[in-house]
């Protein structure tokens, strides 16, 4: 679950941090790159005989993007335009503690979304828009110390929009 509320939270994130206007001009294709911190909400582990919470540090996230521009769709004076795009991250974030015990290992994340935009010109400088997106997610515990044993599981996946 925390997985996918994490998916949520990053489609909300790409949403918001889409390329400004200018990067993203009608009629034409778009590429953008970021980078950032990644504070990961801390979590639990549970399952047989295993009822943890960890601890991460702030680490980082890459995120790339590209996309097109469809332009003004009704030819208005103030326009509305469609962009879609496609974004792909990478996220990284050491484990800091397991139950208030030193730990180690790290989580890492891959994903990637399809978002669609809308731009609402408005004339003004600065130029609001509407956005939903959908994506998947691939999710890696490499070698996370104190759980009851070492973890060492790849492979968890997850989707949201």
């Amino acid at each position: 679950m925390d997985v996918i509320i994490a998916t949520l939270a990053t489609a909300l994130i790409i949403t918001t941090k889409a390329p400004p206007r200018a990067a993203a001009q009608d009629g034409r294709v778009y590429f953008g790159a970021m980078g950032c911190a990644n504070p990961m909400a801390d979590s639990d582990a549970s399952g047989t005989d295993i009822n943890k919470s960890i601890a991460f540090e702030t680490d980082a996230t890459y995120l790339f993007n590209g996309g097109y521009n469809f332009g003004n769709l009704f030819d208005l004076e103030n326009p509305i335009g469609l962009r879609l795009e496609v974004e792909l991250g990478y996220r990284l974030s050491d484990v800091r503690s397991v139950t208030g015990r030193i730990s180690s290992g790290e989580v890492a994340s891959i994903s990637a979304m399809t978002n669609l935009m809308c731009d609402i010109g408005l004339g003004l400088p600065v130029v609001p828009y509407l956005g939903i997106g959908a994506g998947m997610a691939r999710v890696d515990f490499d070698t996370v110390t104190n759980i009851g044993a070492s973890a060492n599981q790849t492979g968890n996946r997850a989707v949201g929009f």
